[in-house]
């Protein structure tokens, strides 16, 4: 269900393919907030930790490769 903004300016032979990737990324990335919910509920920081730096780089990854450049 998910279409980043982007997929509208890929070509529309490479269309599918992109937006599959991107909700494979968006699910990684759900995954991952789910797990530091849980690693916060049970008072794990340590794990809260190394979970919120894979999501830094799960989402300048997927803002990289999926996201829309900003207008300046």
């Amino acid at each position: 269900e998910l279409t980043p903004a982007k997929a509208a300016e890929v070509p529309e032979a490479e269309r599918a393919k992109f937006i599959a990737g991107y909700q494979e990324q968006m699910k990684r990335f759900i995954a991952a907030l789910d797990s530091l919910t849980r690693s916060l509920k049970a008072g794990d920081n340590a794990a809260a930790l190394k979970l919120v730096s894979e999501l830094g780089a799960l989402q300048k990854s997927g803002h990289k490769d999926y996201k829309k450049p900003d207008r300046d």
